[in-house]
């Protein structure tokens, strides 16, 4: 689906199209139409590229290649490592090993061919080794012996009971990765949808605590901070059990905690000679829920609701990513950074974990934007209405917002200096 938006006269409206695309599949396009002046915004699009990231856009799968790992390791456990083949080189293995374990078996039957009804002395060799084949095959899926081939020797009788064998584990096998291939919960992953793009704008109601005050004696504020901000929805009727949400940051940096681009503007675009650079994972803390009456290091807010979830990261001191500037938002790898979103639980209607994993690298950040809403309330039918078509449907904030953030934080400042009373919790903070 597109979602084009526009605002016209203080006005914000939007529209969608419906080009036929399944919705198990993320929105990979999104064209947005702002301002008097029709400004088109082209977004990041879904696509394959080659750049160096650890979360895949594709299936939600991990981009890792493994150098020098044990060499026999994971055929020990064949089994586990043939379950996460797909279907058709799944398939094709047991048809390979099918027919090679009957062309095995027809050689053994065929040292002695006097053994089996059916099989003359005047055939050619090619032919009695075809029998063979064939009675191999009867044996083996326990067709039955009839006319012409049946064994008549003992010897033909001890190998019929040692493939009878075969072909019973060789079928269990075969049946239990059908089973287990099918019952995994692989193709859930593609129902939990990303947006396709973050934003980060000051205009989102965050957490906030003054320097030196306790973590739970914060209150919520605008434009304190600026907010990265993505969201995640769960299109399925049935809902995730035991739901977990985490966010990380990787990315390469020194032993201060400089990125790159940081260490080049500090030694005038060259690296110091002994700098150690090295991949870090950080862990981000977010909010998803306006959180009071708790300290907020008890936990993180784990998503229950069968609402889009929007996860926020308040970007202040402390936070690995404070002094992000925009122009740093690039293809530039010196500016290169991974956030990861991981969502795992347990899907009520199979009983099995669920997890889905999202990537956003620098350029799929978009600054100055907030998203659209996207939960409507159908007062007729007295249900709420979730359009997904606007899950990555983002709007530019404008400039009198933004004015108007950067007033207010300069307004609470000089209030607090001539009151010195504690910050409390704004009734409207959106629209003040």
């Amino acid at each position: 689906p597109r979602s084009t938006c526009f605002k016209r006269e203080g006005v914000m409206q939007s529209m969608e199209f419906s080009p036929g695309n399944s919705m198990n599949r993320n929105i990979n396009e999104r064209t947005h139409l702002f301002g008097s002046e029709s400004r088109l915004h082209f977004p990041h699009r879904n696509r394959r590229s080659k750049s160096l990231r650890l979360i895949s856009r594709d299936e939600h799968k991990v981009r890792l290649k493994r150098i020098a790992s044990p060499r026999y390791a994971k055929w020990r456990s064949w089994y586990h490592t043939s379950l996460e083949f797909s279907w058709w080189k799944l398939f094709l293995l047991f048809l390979i090993i099918f027919i090679l374990l009957h062309i095995v078996f027809g050689f053994i039957f065929l040292f002695d061919w006097k053994g089996l009804q059916g099989v003359n002395e005047q055939d050619p060799l090619l032919e009695k080794l075809y029998k063979c084949f064939c009675f191999s095959v009867q044996t083996f899926s326990t067709v039955g012996f009839g006319f012409p081939l049946a064994p008549l020797s003992d010897y033909a009788q001890l190998i019929v009971v040692i493939e009878s064998f075969v072909g019973l584990i060789f079928s269990a096998i075969l049946t239990a990765m059908m089973v287990t291939k099918i019952s995994r919960p692989t193709h859930l992953v593609r129902r939990i949808l990303f947006s396709e793009v973050a934003v980060i704008n000051q205009v989102s109601r965050h957490w906030y605590n003054e320097h030196g005050r306790a973590q739970e004696l914060g209150v919520l504020k605008v434009g304190r901070y600026p907010v990265l901000t993505m969201r995640v929805a769960n299109t399925r009727k049935a809902m995730l059990v035991d739901p977990a949400l985490r966010v990380y940051l990787l990315r390469k940096e020194s032993e201060k905690g400089l990125t790159m681009s940081q260490v080049l503007r500090k030694h005038n675009g060259t690296v110091p000679a002994g700098s150690r650079m090295k991949y870090v994972t950080h862990e981000l803390d977010f909010e998803l829920n306006n959180q009071m009456g708790r300290p907020k290091t008890l936990g993180f807010p784990i998503p229950h609701l069968a609402l889009p979830w929007t996860i926020t990261h308040t970007i202040r001191p402390g936070s690995p990513l404070w002094g992000l500037r925009e122009d740093q938002l690039n293809d530039d790898p010196n500016n290169l950074f991974e956030i990861i979103v991981v969502l795992d639980g347990v899907d009520e209607s199979v009983s099995m974990n669920v997890e889905g994993r999202w990537s956003y690298l620098p350029s799929e950040i978009v600054w100055d934007a907030e998203f659209e809403e996207m939960i409507e309330g159908n007062h007729s039918t007295g249900t709420f209405e979730v359009n997904y078509a606007k899950l990555s449907s983002y709007q530019v904030v404008n400039e009198e917002e933004r004015i108007e953030s950067m007033q207010r934080k300069v307004e609470e400042k000089e209030a607090r200096k001539k009151n010195k009373t504690p910050m409390r919790i704004e009734e409207n903070l959106i629209n003040p």
